[in-house]
Order: C-alpha cells, then structure tokens, then sequence
C-alpha cells in the first residue's frame, strides 16, 4: 500500500477511487495506476477483480507516448481498444464466476471494471 497526498497532485489532477470516485489518498504498489479512498477499497477491489488486471492495465492507463506518424497513433488506437474489450470480457467472466459463487461483495469491483471499459469503447 503507497499513501498519496492529493494535495501533492499537479493542478487539475484529481486522483480517484476506483470504487467510489472519492479523492484517493492510497495507490496500488503493484501496477501504480490504480487508487483507492483507503484500504478498506483497495482491498475489496484486489478480492474482487485486480488482482487478475493489475499488470494488465499498465498499458491501457498509461498515457500515450507522443507518435509521429498517423500510422503508428491509428496502430495504437487499435490495440487500446483490442486491450480494452479483452478487459471487459476478463472482468464480466470473472464477475459471472463470482455471482455464481455467491461471492456478492466481490461482484461489485468486477462489474465496475467491465462497465468503464465498455463506456470508454
């Protein structure tokens, strides 16, 4: 568990829980890109779904590196959204898996992962 500071964060940076969209003071050690209101979150999100995506999401949370052409910004438009409907499909099985073990309070983290992705494809 790494403790941030929001106050620490650039102007107009605003670092969010993933679960509940509260200003996160907690950071994932492991993949850096994920935050958390506290433990409590951090710990309900890694049972319900991060544990499985922690690595897979470094790629598609990390901001994209400046490209020349416009072959290589439609290539990596292409695989951002390939990266994201695997996500979706990885999050909404793992979901599924849980409802169906009756694992209700792990549901929700997996839901809300496979929902962004879906939104933002």
């Amino acid at each position: 568990m790494n403790t941030i500071n929001p106050l620490a964060n650039p102007k107009g940076v605003k670092l969010l829980c993933e679960l509940c969209q509260k200003p996160a003071f907690v950071q994932c050690t492991d993949c850096r890109v994920t935050y958390y209101c506290g433990p409590e979150h951090q710990k309900a999100d890694w049972l319900g779904i991060h544990e499985k995506i922690c690595q897979l999401l470094i790629p598609l949370r990390t901001p994209i590196p400046f490209l020349g052409s416009e072959d290589e910004r439609q290539h990596r438009k292409q695989q951002q959204i390939v990266r994201q409907k695997q996500m979706i499909e990885l999050c909404r099985t793992e979901g599924q898996k849980l409802l169906f073990e009756a694992r209700y309070d792990r549901v929700v983290p997996a839901a809300l992962e496979s929902l962004k992705f879906s939104i933002e494809v």
